[in-house]
C-alpha cells in the first residue's frame, strides 16, 4: 500500500477584521532541533457568536526573548493580558507555567490581518494582532444555555470554635 503525502491541504485566508476568539491552546514547545522554545497559541474563532469564519483557527508563536533565552516576548504576552481590560494587574513571578495556565481558555477580540509572502512564508498568510483594552463582550458558552449566577449571603457567623485563630 502506498501513501501519498505530496498533496498539501490548503486553506483560504481568513478575511481581515476583528473576531471574537477563544485562546483554545497555549503551550510551550521546542523547535525540531530543540535549539529554541516558544509558546504555541491556537485561537479558535468562536461559534457561539454570530460572525464570519466561525470555527476557523489561527496559530501564533511567541518566541523566546533574544536578550534573555529564559524569557518570552513580554510585549506579545502583555497584549494578550490587556485584551481582558486595562485594569488587570497580573503577577506571575516569572512562572511561565502559571501564565500559560491563566491565558488558556481566555475569550478575547483579536484583529486578523493578511500578510504577503516573505522570506519565512512562501505564500500569503494571516497574522494575529490584538485589540488591547477591548475585552470580549460575549459571555462564554455554558451548559444549559444560561449564564451562571453567584449569590453571596451577608449573614456570616464568625463566633464560636469554628475559627482557626
Amino acid at each position: 500500500m502506498a501513501y501519498n503525502f505530496s498533496d498539501k491541504e490548503t486553506y483560504d485566508l481568513i478575511p481581515e477584521g476583528d473576531y471574537e476568539v477563544v485562546l483554545s491552546t497555549a503551550e510551550i514547545r521546542e523547535t525540531n532541533d530543540k535549539s529554541k522554545k516558544f509558546i504555541s497559541c491556537k485561537y479558535t474563532i468562536r461559534t457561539d457568536v454570530e460572525q464570519a469564519s466561525a470555527g476557523r483557527v489561527i496559530f501564533e508563536n511567541i518566541w523566546q526573548d533574544r536578550n534573555d533565552p529564559e524569557d518570552f516576548d513580554h510585549k506579545k504576552l502583555q497584549k494578550i493580558l490587556l485584551t481582558q481590560g486595562p485594569n488587570g494587574k497580573y503577577i506571575f513571578n516569572n512562572d511561565i507555567d502559571l501564565l500559560i495556565q491563566h491565558i488558556n481558555g481566555l475569550n478575547m477580540i483579536i484583529h486578523i490581518s493578511k500578510k504577503d509572502a516573505d522570506e519565512y512564508h512562501s505564500e500569503a498568510y494571516n497574522e494575529v494582532k490584538y485589540c488591547s483594552h477591548r475585552p470580549s463582550k460575549a459571555q462564554p458558552k455554558t451548559l444549559g444555555g444560561s449564564t451562571p449566577t453567584v449569590s453571596v449571603s451577608a449573614n456570616y457567623d464568625f463566633s464560636g470554635d469554628d475559627l482557626p485563630f
